[in-house]
């Protein structure tokens, strides 16, 4: 099962990967080809870059409800003014 951690980079991975990055295999971040170490995890422990994959994950589960939310309450809104719309015609 992929992790929001792993979806949320596969655009960056596709859209960046130009020649100057590459992808680490521990992060899955990308980092520049001129440095020799990814600068996202190598000085991070096993349990530090799980922890901060576990903090990622939620921020983001966060905001994507948060989003739906949004997107609902718009959809209610222009639904009422459609219906005054049609009501005042």
């Amino acid at each position: 099962m992929t992790s929001l951690w792993d979806n949320a980079f596969e655009k960056q991975k596709a859209i960046n990967l130009d020649g100057a990055l590459q992808i680490c295999s521990r992060c899955k971040l990308p980092y520049p080809k001129a440095s020799k170490e990814c600068s996202h995890c190598t000085h991070l422990s096993d349990d530090e870059l799980e922890q901060l994959r576990q903090d990622f994950n939620q921020r983001n589960y966060k905001k994507n409800v948060q989003t739906r939310l949004a997107m609902i309450w718009g959809l209610v809104i222009v639904f009422i003014l459609f219906v005054i719309a049609t009501l005042i015609m």
